[in-house]
């Protein structure tokens, strides 16, 4: 009989706060994983604006030719259907330099060369 009354509050408990924490919980993925020393990133950039090496990776899997830059040198897919660019912090499948993975992403997944140097349509530092 315990078990059940339990269950029932955990069950509707559950209901009513999971929203909340779990937006919340996702505001703080964004806040913890986007590097506040980078003004101007997130990015919307060309391929053909970027090393190629990150280029010839991310052909065929990004919308209109375009990559989200999030630090210099740092690039994931885009998909048209989210124009919301600070979203790509959330768990990004990262390209680019190998530095700058390691130093500001370094639990993303991807492909990382060195030397990677940011594209000419990113922001100047």
């Amino acid at each position: 009989m315990l078990l059940l009354a339990l269950a029932g509050c955990s069950t509707s408990d559950q209901g009513e706060d999971t929203a909340p924490a779990a937006a919340a919980q996702s505001t703080e993925t964004n806040t913890e994983q986007k590097p506040s020393q980078f003004p101007g990133y997130p990015v919307l950039v060309e391929l053909s604006s970027i090393d190629s090496r990150v280029a010839s990776s991310m052909e065929g899997q990004t919308a209109g030719g375009k990559a989200v830059a999030l630090a210099p040198g740092l690039y994931t897919a885009y998909n048209a259907q989210v124009p919301e660019l600070d979203r790509y912090y959330q768990d990004p499948v990262l390209y680019g330099d190998q530095m700058m993975h390691q130093q500001h992403f370094p639990q993303a997944p991807g492909s990382f060369w060195g030397g990677v140097q940011p594209g000419s349509q990113e922001p100047k530092g």
